[in-house]
């Protein structure tokens, strides 16, 4: 497995393991991927978690600070 790496340096193409230090500690590593939130009336880019019950404003609150790849599945 990978180390951490600062998020600045994190792919904006595909999912991904995310730390978010400030969530609370069930949701401090989640899988997600980057959201240009191009749609919205004034984009605010993102990083998006899978858990889809979080709004955008707990996610920007908590944004995350390192990633990781995805490990391969098992076989």
């Amino acid at each position: 497995m990978s180390e951490w790496q600062p998020i600045e340096t994190a792919p904006k193409d595909k999912r991904i393991l995310l730390y978010r230090p400030t969530a609370p500690e069930w949701w401090m590593v989640m899988g997600g991927r980057y959201d240009s939130d191009e749609y919205a009336k004034n984009p605010k880019p993102y990083w998006s978690t899978d858990n889809w019950s979080l709004g955008k404003t707990e996610q920007r609150q908590n944004a995350p600070t390192h990633w990781m790849p995805l490990p391969e599945p098992p076989k």
